[in-house]
């Protein structure tokens, strides 16, 4: 019997056969997603990484090009399903270039997990205190990876550097690694529409850990 662990708040959607509906953003927290239909017999489930780039912030209310249509996965009334998410990125940031452009470095040595179009929020804290550093709260939120730099040699930097296409010019100095903790996350979001003659419902997602099986 396989027994799964809650990892965050469920998310709930209403969903019709009308349109797709689509959640805000998440923190990507587990690979795994557990998807209930409520209501409707029938709904058909997307999910997606990737943001749009070019934007300044993100809108976490916008969809992201992402829609759910009759060719997507679906979960039925009688029978929930875990879908398989991508990888969880998060990773610790030692630097922060704001500007029209924001440039995100990592530590040395390490490389970036994130891929160019990947859905990222930026995350800063005092280490003093674990407060959000005034600023980048609602900066750096659910927008696009536009540039790896993966050049090597003396003035390369080995895919540690990170450019999203975000103007974070409001944003203070960033403090420091050791002053501040900085880490870049992945986030996603899913897209819910019912299947046809199934009626009305609700789409409720959750983050799971499977702990048994």
């Amino acid at each position: 019997m396989t027994a799964y662990v809650g990892v965050g708040s469920a998310v709930s959607l209403s969903v019709t056969a009308a349109a797709s509906a689509t959640t805000p953003w998440m923190d990507q927290k587990t690979q795994y997603l557990r998807c209930v239909a409520i209501g409707a017999s029938a709904i058909h489930v997307n999910s997606s990484q990737f943001a749009p780039t070019g934007n300044s912030p993100h809108a976490t209310s916008a969809t992201g090009g992402l829609t759910a249509t009759t060719a997507d996965f679906v979960v039925t009334r009688e029978q929930p399903i875990v879908i398989g998410l991508n990888q969880v990125c998060s990773q610790t940031v030692v630097a922060i270039t704001t500007g029209t452009q924001t440039e995100i470095d990592f530590p040395e040595g390490t490389g970036s997990q994130f891929v160019v179009g990947q859905a990222v929020s930026l995350y800063v804290d005092n280490a003093a205190d674990g407060t959000t550093q005034a600023g980048f709260a609602g900066s750096i939120r659910d927008v696009g990876i536009t540039t790896v730099y993966t050049g090597n040699g003396v003035e390369g930097y080995f895919a540690t550097r990170v450019g999203i296409d975000t103007n974070s010019q409001e944003c203070p100095a960033y403090l420091g690694f050791g002053t501040a903790f900085a880490q870049l996350r992945g986030t996603f979001k899913v897209a819910g529409i019912c299947a046809a003659g199934s009626g009305s419902g609700t789409l409720l997602v959750q983050q799971v850990q499977i702990v048994g099986g």
